[in-house]
């Protein structure tokens, strides 16, 4: 079983999307995170994600590099 992707540490997502989004807010950040898009896609690749199992469960951790 997969899990859905869990943010690490959101702070320090967020710093590094605001990198790309200049003057965006929490808010915009967090809709952004939960709500599937290409976009969402592209700035998770570029991030980065390590995938944890924990016996038949594949958990995807998002940290900011």
């Amino acid at each position: 079983m997969t899990l859905a992707p869990q943010c690490g540490d959101m702070y320090r997502l967020f710093v590094e999307w605001q990198h790309a989004y200049h003057g965006s807010t929490r808010e915009e950040f967090n809709k952004f995170i939960i709500e599937p898009s290409a976009e969402r896609a592209e700035f998770l690749r570029r991030v980065g994600v390590d995938v944890l199992f924990d016996g038949p469960v594949a958990a995807p951790v998002v940290f900011a590099k």
